[in-house]
Formats: structure tokens, sequence, C-alpha cells
């Protein structure tokens, strides 16, 4: 796996701030490092840096909380998906104490995008001395020291120096990167000349990895994911799964994920029964979250074998021949029936069967007026005359002869 690269080298764009145009890449977080100065007096970070309306993230450097004694600096960032808003756009600041001494930018690509997996900071006073700081890195990393001094000259290690920015009244930030592939834990130091002050940072960013889910039940477009059966699906990129939802845009239901592993296949379970709140069959996302990231793949769940399904509209006649006898029947309630005995459930509430009598499980979906999306499990008794007669109702809603669902 590769490391991630650098799109550009550190810029100083200290003379109004303007951020270069900025090549195009993939997975690409752009570094902004800032560097506050006050002679004799304290000096503190922005707490907002924005460019163009986007708002970079502090993730280094001094707090922009913490107000040290002459110098301060400290790394912004901002991710992909606001690249391209910031290219060749003004960075503005406020909040700080102090001058803006210097700003300076950097950009990556095949980064994981946010902060940085691990970073570390250190600031000193004391004069002629290496400040050395520790920091684990991860596998396929890319390391970066920014290391900002009073002093005109610094040498840095591990990573070296790449590139000096020199202010003009003295001073300088000075960057190293380097990447790293057998997570090891390095020192970095930063060795300046006596008599001057040293605010340090160090990065590590993580190479990209892309997430995805591979199959369903073996196929990697559109799947069908069966709500009455085990399914199978397949991952790249996440960890052990700790949870699993199916959902249709509204309702979303938690499925079970058994025997879960990070990078392979394993089954899962949909717990659709009675009283449960659950998106509608047909187009669905199935979405695996190991904790920290996810990946998602678009599915259908089709009526389950052997049942069909109407949505009420209409139902207004309440004879003894009509659902509606038994049940409210309120435009856009979905109900799902067994097909068996040549049973049919029209959108008005009628029926029709083979023969009678006959006894037929039933499911009706709460979606109508908004509704949450509860399963209700009705088991109907149609007798010998075609009267409809309900003898076994969900045990989470109170369905009775004239009194309807009570939704």
């Amino acid at each position: 796996m590769a490391n991630p690269s650098v799109l550009l080298a550190p810029t100083n764009i200290t003379t109004g701030y303007a951020i270069p145009t900025l090549a195009a890449g993939n997975n690409r977080i752009l570094l902004i490092t800032v560097c506050m100065y006050n002679g004799g007096g304290s000096a503190k970070l922005p707490p907002t840096v924005t460019v163009n309306g986007v708002t970079a993230a502090w993730v280094s450097g001094d707090a922009v909380t913490t107000t040290q004694t002459r110098l301060a600096s400290g790394t912004y960032i901002v991710l992909e998906s606001d690249i391209a808003t910031v290219s060749g756009q003004v960075v503005s600041t406020s909040g700080q104490t102090g001058t803006v001494k210097n700003m300076s930018v950097m950009m990556i690509q095949d980064s994981k995008q946010g902060a940085p997996t691990t970073s570390a900071n250190f600031y000193q006073t004391t004069s002629g001395v290496t400040t050395t700081i520790s920091l684990a890195r991860a596998v396929d990393s890319l390391t970066v020291l920014a290391s900002y001094s009073s002093a005109g000259s610094q040498t840095l290690t591990n990573p070296a120096k790449d590139v000096t920015v020199n202010f003009a009244s003295g001073g300088s930030l000075n960057v190293g990167y380097e990447n790293d592939t057998a997570n090891t834990s390095n020192s970095t130091s930063s060795s300046v000349g006596g008599g001057h002050y040293v605010a340090m940072h160090v990065m590590n960013f993580e190479v990209f990895v892309a997430r995805t889910v591979d199959t369903i039940n073996g196929d990697s477009v559109n799947p069908d994911i069966d709500v009455s059966a085990t399914n199978t699906a397949a991952t790249t990129g996440l960890g052990t799964i700790t949870s699993l939802t199916i959902g249709d845009g509204t309702r979303t239901l938690a499925a079970i994920p058994s025997m879960p592993s990070g990078d392979g296949t394993f089954s899962f379970t949909w717990p659709y029964a009675d009283g449960v709140v659950a998106p509608l069959f047909g187009s669905v996302t199935a979405t695996f979250s190991d904790g920290t990231n996810s990946a998602a793949m678009a599915g259908n769940t089709p009526v389950p074998s052997g049942y069909a399904s109407v949505t009420f509209s209409g139902a207004t006649d309440m004879s003894d021949h009509h659902l509606g006898h038994v049940l409210t029947l309120t435009d856009g309630t979905r109900l799902y029936y067994p097909t068996a005995n040549g049973a049919v459930v029209n959108p008005d509430g009628s029926l029709g069967f083979t023969s009678l009598p006959y006894t037929f499980n039933t499911m009706l979906h709460n979606v109508h007026g908004g509704g949450d999306g509860t399963i209700v499990n009705v088991i109907v008794d149609i007798t010998a005359s075609g009267a409809v007669v309900i003898t076994s109702t969900s045990k989470s809603h109170y369905i009775g002869l004239g009194l309807g669902i009570g939704f």
C-alpha cells in the first residue's frame, strides 16, 4: 500500500495570504500553518481560520485557547470535500493575539480524511537546546514536522528539513516530511542557537483506505436482502462489524450481524417481526460500520415468497365481507398477505378466495400519515359465508371488531 504523497510542498503565503491554485488529486488534505509573533508580549493562535467560507479545522500545535510567550504556531486543515472551494482563495483569521508573522500551506493526497492519526506539540524558551518529541507513526503514513523559531536557522531531524521559510525581520518556519512504512515509533527534533524560542509540532497522516461493501448474498449490484432468512455480506477496509442498519430513507432497522469479521464474509439476519419499526419492502440501503468507519450498498428487500402486497386507498366499505369490517383501512397503510388459496386483497379492502372457509396471516405496515413504520401481525379468518373475523392480533397493538387499529 502506498503512502500519502506531497502535491504541494510547504509554500509561504504571508503576502496577501492567498492560497495557490491547487493541483488535482484524490483524497487531498490542505495544511495551513499559522505562525504568530508578539515580541516582548504574548501570542495566541486564531480560533477561527476561514477560506472562502470554509472553516479550516485546527489539528495540531499550540491550542487556540493557549497564550504563549512571544510566539505560537499551529496547523489547520481543509479536507478533499472543500479543496475546490479554497483553491486560489485568501485565508482570513480572527481572534488571535499578536501578529500573523507567517502562513505556510502544504497539500498531501491519498490521505485518510480527517485530523492526523497522532500529533504532538512542544514549546520551549530555553536557550540553545535540542527540542525532541516522540511520536508513534502508523504503517504507510506521512509525518510532517513544523518548527517555528525566532532564530533564522534550525536543524530538523527525522524528518529532515525540506523547506525553510525565512521571515523578513528574523525567525523562520522550518518544515520537514517523510514517509513511514514500518509502523515505527520515531522521535523528531529541532535544534536552534541560543536565546531563541521554539514552537514545534509534528503530525502523522495515515494513507487513505477505500471502504466498501463488495457483495450482499453474492451480488455486487442492487442485491436482494431476504428479511426471513440469513444473508451474507463481504466488506473491504472495515474492521469487525459492530453495527448494520437497513433503511428506506425514512425508517431504519438494525440488523443483527453474526460471525462478523474484518475484510471478510459474514452473515446477518433482519428481525422483521411484529411490533418492529421497519423500512418498507423495496429499495433500501444497507450500512455496515466497525464503530469508526462505515460503508454502504443499495439493495432491495423483496416481499417474502408466497406473499403479495396492497396499499389501501378508498377503503370505505364496512360490510362483513370486507377487511374494513374489522380493520381501520386508512389510505396509505400497506398490507402483506399470503397468496395461497387464491387469496386477493384489493385496495378498497374487498377480498377474493378460491374456496372458503380460509385462515391467513397478514402483516400490516403502519406508514400512512407519516406513521413510524411499525409492523402489526394479524390472523384473519374468513368464514364459509365470506364474513371476516380476526382471531389473533398483534400483542403490541389492539385490533378489535369494528374498533380498527390502534395506530
